[in-house]
């Protein structure tokens, strides 16, 4: 038998396939090192306090001022870009969706393991007639998270807290947990 003939290159076609396994081993552990440490951190909102302040007048507006508290993971800092608020409720078969203020700027980038508290205010126009609304508070916001030097992409947290009787007092006790 004759002896097999070198390849030109000096590599036999299983040491391609070899590098190119390897290869693709290397650059998956990469992205799955990348994944773990750019995923998004926990970030957990609450209702946390509240202050009604009642009409003279039925005719008149109640103003609802509100507390919401977030606090953050361990693993990131993270930096608000857009914080909305409603409230949302049912009355007299209609449902409303009242935009809710934020009292002061937006939270300055929150640092790890760190509770914010952040301050709401709004007023509800007349006072229900036939029982309180039960009032959902919704919490809308875009953030990015910051590990180390480096910002993952922007992400989207939609949360509903309640329903809760905020004008009636009914069963009414602190903190509100937000769910998603």
């Amino acid at each position: 038998m004759a002896p097999k003939t070198p390849h030109p290159s000096g590599w036999s076609t299983k040491r391609y396939i070899l590098a190119a396994l390897v290869g693709t081993l290397m650059a998956t552990t990469i992205v799955i090192a990348v994944s773990a440490i750019f995923r998004p951190d926990k970030i957990s909102f609450s209702v946390t306090d509240d202050a009604l302040t009642r009409p003279s007048k039925p005719a008149d507006s109640m103003s609802l001022n509100l507390t919401v508290t977030a606090t953050t993971g361990d693993r990131s800092s993270v930096q608000y870009s857009s914080l909305i608020v409603y409230l949302l409720f049912t009355q007299e078969g209609t449902d409303y969706e009242l935009p809710v203020g934020l009292v002061g700027p937006l939270p300055l980038p929150q640092p790890p393991d760190n509770t914010t508290d952040i301050r709401l205010a709004c007023h509800l126009w007349g006072v229900p007639s036939g029982g309180t609304p039960m009032i959902t508070v919704q919490v809308l916001a875009v953030v990015r998270f910051k590990v180390g030097l480096l910002h993952t992409r922007p992400y989207n947290i939609k949360v509903f807290c309640g329903p809760v009787d905020f004008i009636g007092r009914k069963n009414l006790s602190f903190p509100i947990a937000c769910n998603a």
